[in-house]
C-alpha cells in the first residue's frame, strides 16, 4: 500500500508542477512580464538575491546549526529553487502588482531551471548525478508548460475562459494532495525530524530570505515587498522534482515540504502586514505614486 502512495505521490508533484507553470503563462502575455525586467537594477538585485545571496546564507545556517546530511540537502534544494507560483497569491494579498510579480516569477524560473542543475554537483558533496538528469525533468514540468501557457493565451485566447478554471484548481488539489501523501508516506521520519531543529531551521531559512529580498528591494516599497516575498517564497515545484528525481532518501523530500509549509504559514500573514503598513505609507505620503 505505501509503495502505491509513493508513487501517486511522485505523479502527483509532476501535475502540481505542470499545472501550476501552464496557469501562470495562461495568466499573462509576454510583453506583459518582460517591461518590468528592462530596469537592470531591478533584475541583478533579484538574481543576487535569489541566486547568490540566499544559497550562500542557508549554506551558512547549516554550519552553525549541524544537521543529519539529508535534511541539509534538503534545505540547499529549497535554497537553490527560485520562482514559486504561490507569489502572485501573495502579491495579491499584499495588495501588490500582480504583473511586477509575474514579471519576477518569469524571471526566476528560467534561471532556476538551468542553475539547480549545474550547482547540486558542486555545493553538495558526495552527490553522483549529472546535470541532464535534474535539469531534464524540470525542463518538462516546469518550462514547456510554462511556454505552452504563454502560446495558449497568445494564439487560441477564445478557450482560455473554458480552461482556467482547471488549471486554476488543479494546483491546489495537487499540493493538498502532496502534503497529506507526504505525511502519511513518510510519518515516521516527520516525528523524527521534528525532534532535529528541522522547524526552526526552516522559519530562520524563510525570515533570512525574505529580509535579504526586502533589503535588495530599495528604495520603493512595492519593490521591497515584491522582493522580499519572491525571494522567502521558494520554488516548491522544482525543489521536489529535485528531491525525486535525483535523490533517492525520502527525508529530502519531506524536509522540501515541512520547509515550504513553513513558508506558507509564515509569509502570508507578513503579507497582509505588509499590506496595513503600505497602505499607512500612502496615506502619510499622498504626493507619492503607489508602483513608482
Amino acid at each position: 500500500m505505501i509503495e502505491i502512495l509513493r508513487w501517486i505521490l511522485k505523479v502527483d508533484i509532476v501535475v502540481f508542477a505542470v499545472f501550476s507553470m501552464c496557469f501562470v503563462g495562461l495568466n499573462h502575455t509576454i510583453q506583459e512580464v518582460v517591461s518590468p525586467l528592462k530596469v537592470p537594477r531591478k533584475v541583478i538585485n533579484a538574481v543576487l538575491a535569489n541566486f547568490i545571496l540566499v544559497p550562500l546564507y542557508v549554506f551558512l545556517i547549516l554550519q552553525i546549526i549541524p544537521l543529519e546530511r539529508s535534511y541539509s540537502i534538503g534545505f540547499m534544494l529549497v535554497a537553490l529553487a527560485a520562482g514559486a507560483p504561490s507569489l502572485i497569491k501573495l502579491t495579491i494579498t499584499a495588495g501588490e502588482n500582480v504583473a511586477r510579480s509575474t514579471a519576477l516569477l518569469i524571471l526566476l524560473l528560467p534561471v532556476t531551471i538551468v542553475y539547480m542543475p549545474l550547482l547540486i554537483p558542486v555545493i553538495i558533496p558526495g552527490v553522483d548525478v549529472s546535470a541532464r538528469v535534474i535539469a531534464t525533468p524540470l525542463i518538462v514540468t516546469m518550462l514547456i508548460p510554462l511556454i505552452i501557457g504563454f502560446l495558449i493565451k497568445a494564439f487560441l485566447p477564445k478557450i482560455i475562459h473554458r480552461i482556467k478554471p482547471i488549471f486554476r484548481v488543479v494546483p491546489t488539489i495537487t499540493l493538498v494532495l502532496l502534503i497529506v501523501l507526504t505525511f502519511i508516506v513518510n510519518f515516521r521520519s516527520i516525528i523524527d525530524i521534528l525532534g532535529n531543529r528541522v522547524i526552526v531551521t526552516a522559519v530562520i531559512v524563510i525570515l533570512g530570505a525574505f529580509g535579504i529580498g526586502y533589503l535588495l528591494g530599495w528604495p520603493d516599497i512595492t519593490s521591497r515587498n515584491i522582493l522580499g516575498l519572491g525571494t522567502a517564497q521558494r520554488n516548491i515545484a522544482a525543489a521536489t522534482v529535485a528531491a525525486t528525481q535525483a535523490f533517492t532518501d525520502s527525508d529530502i523530500l519531506v524536509v522540501v515540504v515541512l520547509t515550504s509549509l513553513v513558508g506558507l504559514l509564515l509569509l502570508f500573514p507578513i503579507a497582509k502586514i505588509l499590506r496595513k503598513r503600505e497602505e499607512r505609507y500612502y496615506e502619510a505620503h499622498p504626493d507619492h505614486i503607489k508602483g513608482k
